[in-house]
């Protein structure tokens, strides 16, 4: 045995793994919890070429037909699904929500192969303040009550598989990529697709990043004037009404709530309420000119909203600069 041997690579075996791994066909459960790297999991396998679901997409590869209907409780098109399914020799399937079904789904797997994922819970916990606002304590409390349901499943129930560090697999993702091409077959998986999957284990993808935020926002500014910016916004993850922050040159000049109501908006099917306008108004003396940078950015998010054609169009005809303008703060209320 080499010294290199002694490395923890985090890949540890459960079961009887080769049993399952000789047999030509396989269902891979991906388990985890929500944040808590399934989805490196389930893109690392789609790019070696499996079937993780007709709706699974990049970047979270979540089989959303699947899920509904078992949390929904509707186990008779759950088979009927995995029935389906079962026409590829080897797919995985991927939820974090399954922790909550495991010993009900068991039994209706084909020759299942899991791969539990986990995390480092103070990771977790501060990636869900940062993308969902949650408090970082009630988010621990919940990453470790969830992880006990899983190791209680692998207590009480014989399973073969692999536990899996994510820390470890981001450090080590050669021999977790082989690892997962051993178990689904070696001859059919091409260099290409093996570079893919080493590829697509990124640490803070950003694609994922930007998908899986709550403060995520769509929206527009259509009008501006020398004393008023207008348009509107909408959060695409709830109902809330966004608060929004007219910046000029850099600095924060005002801040409201976008909950005008826009018809427009509300006839374009943009907006279910057509509540998402705002209308941010310059006192006397500190109008807007050509020369002025204008920003305006819904708090919480990281993009500023565009332009649209009619507002970029107005921009450039303001009026120019008489003398420095002086900016200040206007109505401006501190978060």
């Amino acid at each position: 045995m080499g010294i290199e041997e002694l490395a923890n690579k985090g890949i540890a075996t459960i079961g009887d793994l080769e049993k399952s791994k000789k047999q030509t066909e396989k269902t891979i459960i991906i388990v985890g919890i929500g944040r808590g790297g399934t989805s490196l999991i389930s893109g690392t396998l789609a790019h070696l070429g499996l079937f993780t679901g007709k709706r699974s997409i990049s970047p979270v590869f979540e089989d959303i037909k699947l899920s509904k209907v078992m949390e929904n409780r509707d186990f008779q098109s759950v088979r009927q699904i995995i029935d389906d399914y079962n026409r590829h020799p080897i797919w995985a399937f991927k939820r974090p929500s399954i922790i909550n079904y495991l010993k009900k789904m068991h039994p209706l797997w084909r020759n299942p192969i899991y791969l539990f994922i986990f995390k480092d819970i103070a990771s977790i916990a501060i990636r869900n303040n940062i993308s969902m606002k949650f408090d970082v304590l009630s988010c621990l409390k919940s990453a470790q009550a969830d992880y006990q349901k899983i190791i209680d499943f692998i207590g009480k129930q014989e399973v073969n598989g692999l536990i899996l560090s994510y820390e470890k697999l981001i450090a080590n993702k050669e021999a977790f990529v082989d690892t997962l091409v051993n178990i689904i077959a070696q001859e059919s998986i091409s260099k290409e697709k093996r570079k893919k999957a080493l590829e697509f284990i990124t640490p803070n993808s950003k694609e994922y990043l930007e998908k899986s935020r709550i403060t995520k926002t769509h929206g527009i500014i259509d009008h501006i004037s020398p004393a008023e910016v207008r348009g509107w916004v909408k959060f695409l993850h709830n109902q809330e009404s966004p608060e929004v922050e007219l910046f000029i040159n850099g600095s924060p000049v005002s801040r409201i709530h976008a909950d005008h109501f826009r018809p427009d908006i509300l006839v374009k099917k943009l907006h279910p309420t057509g509540k998402c306008g705002f209308i941010f108004r310059l006192e006397v003396g500190q109008q807007l000119s050509r020369r002025d940078t204008i920003q305006v950015r819904a708090v919480d998010d990281i993009h500023d909203l565009p332009f649209g054609k009619q507002a970029a169009n107005q921009r450039s005809s303001l009026p120019r600069a008489n003398g420095k303008i002086r900016w200040r703060r206007i109505g401006y209320k501190s978060p």
